[in-house]
């Protein structure tokens, strides 16, 4: 069995043993990264209605409107709550219902 030389934790040789694991990985890492985009050429990251789900809970929260769709009137909070909605519509895997609003 391995025993430390005096002053020195038996802990003390795992944690070395980690940080160089930790550093080969840091070095290794884009590379992987690299290789298994070029094996699933097609796969993305996030899917899209998260992403825009994503996006537009930030623009709500920070009260910022876009300008890309000119006739739409809805509000940085109804878009949320919509992309929201299509997001839960493709987890239960489900068609995404109209709601009717009455105004």
């Amino acid at each position: 069995m391995f025993e430390p030389p005096e002053g020195i934790g038996a802990f003390a040789v795992f944690f070395v043993i980690a940080a160089a694991i930790e550093r080969f990985l840091e070095f290794v890492g884009p590379a992987l990264e690299w290789a298994l985009a070029k094996l699933r050429p097609n796969k993305k990251t996030k899917p899209e209605p998260e992403a825009t789900r994503d996006l537009n809970v930030a623009l709500a929260d920070n009260g910022i409107t876009r300008d890309d769709d000119e006739g739409d009137q809805k509000t940085p909070q109804q878009r949320a709550a919509d992309s929201q909605a299509a997001v839960n519509a493709r987890r239960v895997g489900r068609p995404r219902s109209v709601v009717l609003r009455v105004v």
